[in-house]
């Protein structure tokens, strides 16, 4: 699974792009496939808590992506009045 600590910052992060969010869903796939295939299951309950933390990434994951789709529908709708505006006044002419 993808590691990373979390370390507090006086400066706010980069939001993930989709290319980010892939490599981590990536990741996470191929991990559960080695899983699944290998059969590595040691401690049942070290088991579930990894688990519960992959479901928790994949939904973190999910949310993500739709916040990323948002923010480009909303650019999209800027970029359509813009033009909408620059069509307005070319017609007036």
């Amino acid at each position: 699974m993808v590691k990373q600590s979390i370390k507090p910052s006086a400066e706010p992060e980069k939001p993930l792009s989709r290319d980010n969010l892939m490599d981590i869903a990536s990741n996470i796939i191929r991990e559960l496939r080695g899983k699944g295939i290998n059969g590595r299951f040691r401690d049942p309950e070290n088991e579930r808590l990894r688990d519960a933390k992959t479901r928790l990434l994949i939904e973190s994951i999910k949310a993500y992506g739709i916040i990323l789709r948002d923010s480009d529908l909303i650019e999209l709708e800027q970029r359509i009045g813009q033009l909408e505006k620059q069509q307005e006044g070319r017609n007036k002419l």
